[in-house]
């Protein structure tokens, strides 16, 4: 049966950050993925954890569409900060957006630390093994016989010869002194008054910079997809969709995709789908590799077949418009 006390390996966590995420009003998934996140960052010895793909929470039991709402939310309340990839957990819990839960009691909770403490001393005092007494002699007298090992030796001289006394094994102390003491090093004692991270308010500052650059960098990536696009229907949907996946996504892969899909259409007279479900379906994947007219040594398209789609009035005039000429069904 394993051992819950650390022994090798173990995630510290201050007993303040525990405090707080029991405090504050979690759902089971928010809570789950900060584990899965903690388990990653703080029990590999680092303050960043990498998780290549968001479908890698399903580890925790947060299925990938969740876990998205899940991460984008705990960002939004400053609980953890997002850079691609990489997220961060924020130990100034005094930055978190997260109400308490209702019924809480803070005096109520230090009464059962304190209870808990006192039970802890007790169980200690009678867990640890009582000094071997002492040896006693009388004035005047030695002991007949010196004991090195479970062998009784003379004490004229007749020791074991060469290195064959036992050898004491170094002993270590499971605790350190109060003194100097640096377990949780992640969360070091503060003092009465002073920041929980001195610095923090700068870290917090540059992360949260960080955050903001790479969705700055998102949106300038759908604008520059939006243009491109020719049927520009659903834009607020289609930018929400792709700033969620552009963080995965090979924005050169997109480009090529959507060029060799209007070349596609346009060469084969079809019409083109709305903005916002084309980025939903995340249609440049099916012409990363070209706009899938024939291939002249294999004779087959490569096309991926695509769907019909209903022709409004609207439609019509927009690719009477956009061809110069009037276009049939398809």
């Amino acid at each position: 049966m394993t051992d819950s006390r650390r022994k090798r390996g173990y995630v510290g966590i201050a007993n303040q950050i525990w405090d707080e995420v029991i405090r504050r009003d979690f759902t089971k998934r928010q809570k789950d993925v900060l584990m899965f996140l903690w388990r990653l960052s703080y029990g590999c010895n680092q303050t960043v954890a990498v998780v290549p793909r968001q479908k890698d929470f399903a580890l925790c039991g947060v299925g990938e569409n969740k876990a998205g709402d899940e991460l984008k939310h705990l960002a939004a309340c400053k609980v953890i900060f997002r850079n691609g990839n990489e997220y961060r957990f924020n130990e100034d819990f005094e930055f978190w957006q997260i109400s308490p839960v209702k019924g809480w009691d803070d005096e109520r909770f230090k009464e059962l630390i304190h209870l808990n403490i006192e039970v802890s001393k007790k169980c200690k005092s009678v867990d640890e093994p009582k000094p071997a007494p002492r040896l006693r002699l009388k004035k005047g007298k030695l002991p007949r016989t010196v004991t090195f090992s479970r062998k009784k030796t003379s004490q004229k001289g007749n020791f074991p010869s060469g290195n064959n006394f036992p050898k004491r094994e170094a002993e270590f102390s499971a605790e350190l002194p109060e003194k100097g003491r640096n377990i949780e090093k992640n969360f070091p004692k503060r003092e009465d008054g002073e920041s929980s991270n001195p610095s923090g308010a700068r870290d917090t500052a540059a992360l949260n910079t960080s955050f903001k650059d790479s969705k700055d960098i998102y949106i300038a990536q759908f604008d520059e997809f939006w243009n491109l696009y020719p049927k520009k229907v659903g834009k607020k949907k289609a930018q929400e969709k792709f700033i969620k996946l552009a963080p995965d996504l090979d924005f050169e892969k997109v480009m090529t995709g959507t060029r060799n899909y209007i070349s596609y259409c346009k060469r084969v007279n079809r019409y083109f789908k709305d903005g916002a479900t084309f980025v939903n379906q995340q249609g440049w994947d099916d012409f990363a590799e070209g706009d899938g007219l024939v291939d002249q040594t294999a004779g087959q398209s490569k096309a991926p077949p695509l769907e019909k789609i209903k022709v409004t009035k609207e439609d019509q005039e927009f690719y009477d418009r956009l061809y110069g000429q009037s276009s049939g069904t398809t």
